[in-house]
């Protein structure tokens, strides 16, 4: 979604991709939603994209029941529980503000794509897997249809994918992944909350999230028991928690964009529009 957001505000940008909607596209049951701010919300209005405002209601269950609040010592306990380490203290603090109802911009994930698609035209979208970035001569290889050259170079590709391209294999990438089940009733009793964080240890099968999605049914998220080999899984991890490197390094000339290329697991997509519309 952030390659087709940059080729929406930039009408000359030619987007090289294997798949349109990328990472967003690998999970179809995870919930969808745009958090809200009032550039997301015009960046809707003006791709013609229909959305509602809605309010999500976050809840934690902790002693067979759902809370309003989360503990501090909850707070660590999920966060160990879900990335599969020790917070640090940025991280720490920024678990315990999950509290609290949000504001979110209700739109499906296909009306979203499919909006700025349109606006995008297929003429300036190539669907091609990408083999090799030259910096130095500013091409882009992809398989079977030889060279492609740029003049600047945005990537939205997982940071896992883009560094090999351009040969730089001395980083190493480190993700805990997250796995979907949609069930058409919560497994526990939520009452009337949208959002439920399950931040206790024993909860069965290590659940992490109950969401209630737009279509009334319910997405229950769990941790992958391992961590993510990204080599195996073709370099993209959907939906994962970002744990190694703390951060990638620059790269002269390349601009990066979105949650997985700028290694930030706390990058939204309204957090991409509204960087990009600075």
């Amino acid at each position: 979604m952030s390659g087709l957001v940059c080729g929406v505000l930039d009408p000359s940008a030619l987007i090289i991709t294997n798949s349109v909607g990328g990472v967003a596209r690998t999970e179809n049951i995870a919930p969808f939603m745009i958090h809200f701010s009032l550039k997301a919300m015009q960046f809707l209005s003006a791709i013609g994209c229909p959305y509602n405002l809605s309010t999500c209601r976050v809840g934690y269950y902790y002693g067979n029941e759902v809370h309003d609040e989360l503990p501090a010592l909850l707070a660590k306990m999920y966060y160990i529980k879900s990335r599969g380490r020790e917070p640090e203290p940025v991280d720490y603090e920024a678990v315990k503000k999950l509290g609290g109802d949000f504001l979110y911009l209700a739109a499906s994930l296909e009306g979203f794509i499919k909006s700025m698609m349109k606006i995008i035209g297929e003429r300036r979208i190539r669907i091609h897997n990408i083999e090799e970035v030259d910096l130095e001569a500013r091409e882009i290889k992809v398989e079977k249809k030889g060279y492609r050259f740029y003049g600047e170079l945005t990537s939205t590709l997982p940071a896992c994918v883009f560094f090999p391209l351009i040969n730089r294999r001395d980083i190493d990438f480190a993700v805990k992944g997250k796995r979907f089940e949609l069930e058409d009733e919560p497994k526990y009793d939520i009452k009337g909350y949208d959002y439920v964080y399950f931040p206790e240890v024993e909860s069965p099968d290590m659940l992490l999230r109950i969401t209630k999605r737009a279509d009334g049914k319910y997405t229950h998220e769990y941790p992958y028991s391992h961590m993510v080999d990204y080599k195996k899984e073709a370099g993209v991890a959907p939906y994962a928690y970002i744990l190694e490197p703390k951060e990638i390094p620059k790269v002269k000339g390349v601009k990066f964009v979105g949650r997985y290329a700028q290694w930030k697991d706390s990058i939204l997509i309204h957090n991409v529009i509204e960087e990009l519309l600075k």
